[in-house]
């Protein structure tokens, strides 16, 4: 297999989430602890201080699923807008564990988000509401070999800088300032990319739990 990259490619500039569960955050937020047990939850890594300053008084938020096309890849994306800031989580859509978690989240309705700087995290339960079928006529990709592919194509579309360029407001009345992207790093991706030698990239990011950690 090619390697595509050359030596300006920055990997330090991706930053990568993971999927959790409500259960691995309930010791620490009495919201996780309320939901299923294995509720889907993605984790990433933002400033919480940035975080409070992009959340307004109503605390608006929305939820979405959609996609990106990149050559011959399909990137899906898992995008949450809070108050004025929208994270981005892109996910394999050859990935059999991403089309298992949107399962999970539509088949239990709820859906969690730990957003996590150091040993402080925010945590946010979701209803999911709709159909959320903006994505379905993509599930044949599903088991397809493609996660190197899809590896490169999420590298290429964060430093093109395209989807913060064309990113646009999911709440109505609230303008957006701020957008983050993360690469959603499952077990079979994190093993592609080790293979490929990117240990900076292959390490499976997830929320740290020593005792004095807290969560919101």
């Amino acid at each position: 297999m090619k390697n595509v990259f050359d030596e300006k490619t920055k990997f330090g500039m991706c930053q990568t989430g993971a999927v959790a569960t409500a259960k691995d955050l309930a010791p620490y937020a009495r919201s996780a602890a309320k939901l299923r047990p294995a509720t889907p939850v993605l984790t990433a890594m933002v400033d919480l201080d940035m975080l409070m300053k992009h959340m307004t008084k109503d605390c608006a938020g929305c939820f979405g699923l959609g996609r990106f096309k990149v050559d011959d890849c399909v990137l899906l994306t898992m995008r949450l807008q809070v108050g004025t800031l929208q994270i981005y989580w892109l996910a394999d859509a050859s990935d059999p564990e991403v089309w298992k978690t949107i399962d999970a989240w539509k088949k239990g309705g709820m859906a969690g988000f730990a957003l996590v700087q150091e040993r402080n995290a925010a945590f946010f339960p979701w209803e999911i509401k709709g159909p959320q079928n903006g994505v379905e006529q993509f599930r044949g990709e599903c088991g397809k070999g493609k996660a190197w592919e899809f590896m490169q194509a999420s590298v290429k579309l964060i430093e093109s800088g395209i989807v913060e360029r064309t990113a646009t407001t999911d709440i109505p009345g609230v303008r957006l300032e701020h957008v983050l992207v993360n690469i959603l790093m499952t077990d079979r991706l994190a093993k592609v990319v080790k293979k490929q030698s990117l240990e900076q990239l292959a390490h499976l990011p997830e929320f740290s739990r020593p005792a004095d950690a807290t969560v919101h």
